[in-house]
């Protein structure tokens, strides 16, 4: 089966294509099921397609802060609960304290605390938001290139000690990988971002599989940045067992989970052909 990515550049009305083949193990088997399975149902439809970082130049970090702003703005009329003043230094530190409260407000998927469930439709909304620009904006730190590709009542489960065995570090450009698709954080995730600011109960290795993926064109770490990682695993052994975190357990995932690949024999020659993409337009396949 070969997954066909279709995304518009909406400037030139032009589509360009972007083909996936799933990754010929259980992970990947069991991605491209659940891919499938969403292109399909009627219950399922993309959104957040706008969700393309560094492969156009429509976004920059002064209109990302606008968009953030106004976000704080709608959650604060409803609530003033949002303290942040973003007119100072925006770093990757103040993204790991903004992230807090898109953790508390939200909660969890299936159990949102009382004030999310009682907050109207556009607060909910100016939330959910307020998460893809912190996300969007710490593109900018890094200069991570990908395409987040996301379905509203995506299929989803629990993944099983063989899928969760293919979890690694060896990530590179051209890997289509699981999206983590529960709340929280995964241990590399946090390590990366240096955050200090998350809660325990968050600090949560991806458990869950779904059909939603990122499409990776940029190096993850490279070589020292992976022994640093395991360094930094093993100094916080003691405090991650405190929250029940062995590292040592097949079941913890650790890394992220490749299930496909981009088909082309020149990355960066396509990479170079879609720039300027602004919309995921739609997603089919062939058997």
């Amino acid at each position: 089966m070969i997954f066909h990515l279709h995304l518009l550049n909406e400037k030139t009305d032009s589509l360009h294509t972007i083909d996936i083949q799933p990754a010929n193990n259980i992970l990947g088997q069991s991605w491209s099921t659940l891919l499938k399975k969403a292109i399909l149902s009627k219950e399922c439809w993309l959104v957040e397609t706008d969700r393309i970082y560094h492969l156009n130049d429509e976004w920059s970090k002064d209109n990302i802060i606008t968009k953030m702003k106004n976000c704080i703005k709608a959650v604060n009329d409803y609530d003033n609960i949002i303290n942040v003043n973003l007119d100072n230094i925006v770093d990757q530190e103040l993204m790991n304290y903004l992230h807090t409260f898109f953790e508390h407000l939200r909660g969890k998927d299936d159990n949102p605390p009382e004030w999310y469930i009682a907050a109207p439709r556009n607060v909910k909304d100016a939330v959910s938001l307020f998460n893809i620009l912190i996300h969007r904006y710490e593109g900018f730190i890094t200069n991570y290139k990908k395409i987040t590709v996301s379905y509203k009542n995506r299929p989803t489960r629990e993944m099983t000690l063989d899928e969760r065995s293919y979890f690694n570090l060896d990530m590179q450009p051209g890997d289509v990988c699981l999206k983590y698709c529960h709340k929280g954080k995964d241990l590399l995730d946090v390590f990366k971002d240096k955050d200090d600011h998350i809660g325990k109960e968050n600090i949560l290795p991806q458990h869950r599989i779904s059909s939603d993926f990122n499409l990776n064109f940029s190096w993850f770490m490279d070589e020292s940045e992976k022994n640093e990682f395991n360094r930094w695993l093993s100094d916080k052994k003691e405090f991650l067992n405190s929250i029940h975190i062995n590292i040592e357990d097949p079941s913890i995932t650790i890394g992220k989970g490749v299930v496909g690949k981009i088909i082309a024999d020149d990355l960066k020659q396509l990479q170079d052909s879609i720039f300027g993409i602004t919309k995921i337009h739609d997603i089919t396949y062939t058997e």
